[in-house]
């Protein structure tokens, strides 16, 4: 096959997986909880970012030059008005729209193990330990309990009414 043929394959098949890619995105928009990433790539030896955003039954995913918070903007223009919005610290996560924010808890472990490694402060291990009480707590609940807070607080997003 010539590189024109695998081209045209390859759009046609994106034009008709495009309404399903397009799903994924309505979905994450809906979901109450949402984790958002992004990692560098190298396309055609140039940096990009690969942004993921992501639920327990779906991940949507854009590559793009930029890791600012332009890519946010560009791809959830409301945010996540609805959601908890689960990631590291990355500045233009932190200014993402949402109902909440809860940083990455593996985010956090890995910096307190680094914190751990270096200073080996007792403060340290007992936050290590409190969150993984956490992590075991959250994961014996139920979805009802784990979500049922969200009715009771409200995070105002500049674009967001009452």
């Amino acid at each position: 096959m010539s590189e024109g043929t695998i081209f045209n394959l390859l759009n046609r098949a994106a034009k008709i997986v495009l309404p399903i890619y397009e799903g994924i995105k309505e979905e994450i928009t809906k979901a109450t909880t949402v984790g958002g990433d992004e990692s560098g790539v190298k396309v055609k030896n140039k940096n990009y970012w690969v942004w993921t955003w992501q639920t327990i039954l779906a991940t949507y995913i854009v590559i793009t030059k930029s890791r600012g918070f332009v890519t946010v903007t560009n791809t959830f223009p409301d945010g996540f008005p609805n959601a908890t919005y689960v990631s590291d610290s990355l500045s233009a996560q932190l200014k993402t729209c949402a109902r909440r924010h809860q940083l990455c808890l593996a985010y956090l472990l890995r910096e307190l193990n680094y914190f751990e490694e270096l200073y080996n402060h007792k403060w340290v291990i007992d936050m290590k330990a409190l969150l993984k009480k956490a992590i075991i707590l959250k994961n014996s609940m139920t979805l009802e309990q784990y979500t049922g807070q969200l009715k009771r607080e409200r995070r105002y997003c500049k674009n967001l009414k009452s």
